[in-house]
């Protein structure tokens, strides 16, 4: 709106806002306000990114695409929790043995360097935090512990002994930054030389401090007290505000080592033996095929995929002295089957042998829960295309 005010245009934040209007969805214009102030309408777009990188690239050519991205993640991080991407939950990428984070730090920075391609797509690789307890850091970031007197990681004033703890007192220190980490200006702050120093990244900002271990942090019954006095007085808050009061429900979340401790002890429990490392891949292995089989059975064998209940058969001869639920359609994670006369594009299956089986209609079992499907058996199959493979390595066929 600024820079079409300085080339001459009258009411550019109308004009903006009218054509946000037109573009944008009212799903994704719930997830923040365009402007922040004076604008009664919410306003985004996942491409708004894309379009403020280039405008700022042109605008100030001495920045890199990486120092705008890492801008626009801070501002965006700030919207409302319920509008943020849910994230998944913990899983191991890789798995490093020997030499103490080498081929971690080898392989990151091949990647932060190249950007993979994946396929026809070259994504960008960057990372977003070192996620850790305070013994954690101090043992990536070769410091001092949380118990030692030059411990603070954000400033450097030494702390002071007091009632059994060291406490950092004062507001006014001098900052940390990544040059005086690098170059380890605070002698009495290190105990050696990070192997993460090798990485592009700013070694102070990527640690924050989770809330783990912090004997001060709020308990719950008073968040939810602070949360319900912010709401309260939300309606009450002038046009002069740029924001609104917010909650702090989940507000830390995305900087919390919870999930994660919680995910290395499981991991921990894999190996019954240090001597056998490969222990954990195995049993990874086989929790993912369980995961996998459990959630074919909880969709389908129990019912909970089943849909569509109808009457119209058929019902073999040998089994219609028994009682069955009749159905349209089975839906799971991996697959939707119908029967022949409700869709033909997915009324067709192959079964054990390799072959194919148009269906004519899903049974249920109402005493066993069992599952039966009724169809016809095709004598013969062949494939769809030969060239430049046959079809039947993915399944089409005639």
């Amino acid at each position: 709106c600024d820079y079409l005010s300085s080339v001459g245009v009258e009411n550019g934040t109308s004009l903006t806002n009218n054509i946000l209007k037109r573009c944008l969805t009212n799903q994704l214009a719930s997830s923040f306000s365009f402007r922040g102030k004076g604008v009664k309408k919410p306003f985004v777009d996942l491409s708004l990114k894309s379009v403020v990188v280039g405008t700022v690239k042109k605008q100030f050519s001495g920045l890199t695409e990486t120092e705008i991205e890492d801008h626009i993640k801070v501002w965006l991080k700030h919207l409302p929790q319920r509008f943020k991407a849910k994230t998944s939950d913990p899983f191991v990428i890789a798995v490093f043995l020997t030499s103490y984070l080498s081929d971690f730090i080898q392989e990151l920075k091949h990647l932060l360097r190249n950007s993979p391609l994946f396929p026809e797509k070259t994504y960008s690789i960057s990372i977003h935090s070192f996620v850790c307890d305070a013994p954690a850091r101090a043992f990536l970031k070769c410091i001092k512990t949380h118990s030692g007197y030059s411990c603070c990681e954000r400033c450097l004033k030494p702390g002071e002994y007091f009632n059994s703890r060291v406490v950092v007192t004062g507001i006014s220190a001098p900052k940390r930054n990544n040059r005086s980490f690098r170059m380890q200006l605070d002698e009495e702050h290190h105990i050696g030389i990070s192997p993460l120093v090798d990485l592009p990244i700013d070694l102070v900002i990527k640690f924050p401090i989770e809330y783990m271990h912090n004997g001060t942090r709020l308990s719950s019954s008073k968040t939810k007290e602070v949360s319900r006095r912010l709401k309260s007085i939300k309606s009450c808050i002038p046009f002069e505000f740029n924001r609104k009061a917010r909650l702090l429900l989940e507000m830390f979340d995305n900087v919390s080592s919870f999930p994660f401790q919680n995910y290395l002890g499981q991991l921990k429990k894999l190996v019954r033996c240090p001597n056998n490392p490969l222990q954990v891949c195995r049993r990874l292995s086989e929790i993912n095929t369980l995961e996998t089989r459990i959630n074919l059975s909880d969709d389908i064998f129990t019912g909970q995929g089943l849909k569509l209940v109808h009457n119209l058969g058929p019902i073999p001869k040998v089994l219609r002295n028994i009682e069955f639920e009749q159905f349209k359609k089975i839906v799971s994670h991996n697959f939707v089957l119908t029967i022949h006369s409700y869709s033909n594009c997915d009324a067709y299956c192959f079964v054990k042998g390799s072959f194919v089986v148009q269906i004519h209609n899903i049974l249920r079992n109402i005493q066993t829960d069992n599952i039966r499907i009724v169809g016809t058996r095709y004598t013969r199959h062949e494939p769809l295309f030969n060239y430049p493979f046959e079809s039947t390595r993915y399944l089409p066929c005639l």
